[in-house]
């Protein structure tokens, strides 16, 4: 995490910076925040720490009730299955029976003997959240420069966006061979592999362990039905965890207004559906993508999109030049890596680099 600095300054990115930021803006004394690099620290891919489960520790719960009252937008709901032996219940909640939360299966109990092959014993079934931390980072961002606040960008070229040597495990993102939102994490230990369900049919594997090999290993051990090789690998362990909010001991229950991107009115499914009725020409099903990264906003990213053609070129993974520019515009995007990386899946999601490097030297910002 960055470094306070001095009176009324953050020095450095990362989600402990961006929600001082966001704390300083709502309590009417704005900070300035100096970033070399992008805001938004890592990969761009979750990893163990950026699971919350709903019903844990008191830190824990309440830093699941924030985001959720937050962004919600920006929270999936997962079951997650971790080793504990104590938890009590019955297996038939897991398809939907009764509450999931703090239920005892075994292994052997499909589905989870398809999704986690090699466990053994008993698991607790927990309702847990999966939170997109970049995007966080930037919607705490946006609502802090909306209620006074100063981000001011430094030109390094290194640092948050090189991809290399950011720390000691790695992350593997494929196509998920189980529909069901399951996945396993062991708290209890940090080097072991854990899987998160995620949208669009994805998964990921995440370890801090240093052998890759290993865990190439245990994946392709775990999977049984595997139709496509892993889209995607970065290294794991980056700073931006949802994790370091409760680590840091910062005040979670101050400011529970939603963010500016978070204010969705009528909930998630009644704004979805009054978007999809006034962009009928456009795909129902790429307007809610644009919900997931966007949430309220997603009509200004929309705004004076009448054909499809106004979205613009086409990146592909569901990502359109309409929507790059308005991260460079809007969320400091300034190079393909801070849009390919970082504010959302496109690495793993068919989105074609080159084209998109191309487009920025053409049309991005000058850093």
């Amino acid at each position: 995490m960055g470094d306070p600095g001095t009176a009324g300054e953050l020095h450095g990115p990362g989600l402990t910076n961006a929600f001082r930021a966001w704390q300083a803006a709502r309590n009417g004394a704005p900070l300035i925040w100096h970033v070399d690099g992008d805001l938004v620290d890592g990969p761009g891919l979750p990893q163990g720490d950026d699971v919350l489960v709903v019903a844990g520790p008191a830190g824990e719960a309440a830093c699941a009730t924030l985001l959720q009252r937050l962004a919600p937008h920006l929270v999936r709901q997962v079951r997650l299955a971790r080793p504990d032996a104590a938890s009590t219940g019955l297996f038939g909640r897991l398809l939907g029976k009764g509450k999931a939360s703090g239920d005892r299966v075994a292994a052997t109990d499909a589905p989870l003997n398809r999704i986690l092959k090699p466990l053994q014993g008993h698991h607790a079934l927990d309702q847990a959240l999966v939170v997109d931390v970049p995007r966080l980072i930037i919607a705490l961002a946006r609502d802090s420069v909306a209620h006074g606040g100063q981000i001011v960008r430094g030109k390094g070229s290194a640092g948050s966006g090189d991809m290399s040597g950011k720390g000691t495990g790695s992350i593997i993102v494929t196509r998920r061979p189980w529909p069901e939102e399951i996945g396993f994490h062991d708290p209890k230990d940090p080097a072991s592999l854990t899987v998160l369900p995620l949208g669009n049919g994805f998964m990921a594997a995440i370890s801090d362990s240093a052998d890759t090999s290993g865990t190439l290993q245990q994946l392709a051990g775990m999977i049984v039905a595997q139709p496509d090789a892993p889209a995607a690998t970065a290294s794991a362990g980056h700073a931006a965890a949802v994790r370091a909010l409760i680590d840091a001991d910062l005040p979670l229950l101050d400011g529970l207004d939603p963010l500016k991107d978070g204010q969705l009115s009528g909930g998630y499914g009644m704004f979805a559906n009054r978007l999809a009725a006034t962009w009928a020409h456009l795909d129902a099903a790429y307007i809610r993508m644009l919900m997931t990264r966007h949430g309220s906003a997603t009509p200004e990213v929309l705004d004076q999109v009448h054909r499809e053609d106004d979205l613009g070129e086409d990146f592909g993974g569901g990502l359109r030049a309409r929507e790059v520019r308005w991260m460079v515009e809007h969320e400091w995007a300034r190079k393909a890596e801070d849009v390919f990386f970082r504010r959302g899946p496109f690495q793993y999601s068919g989105t074609d680099f080159a084209r998109l490097q191309d487009w920025m030297d053409r049309h991005g910002p000058v850093v």
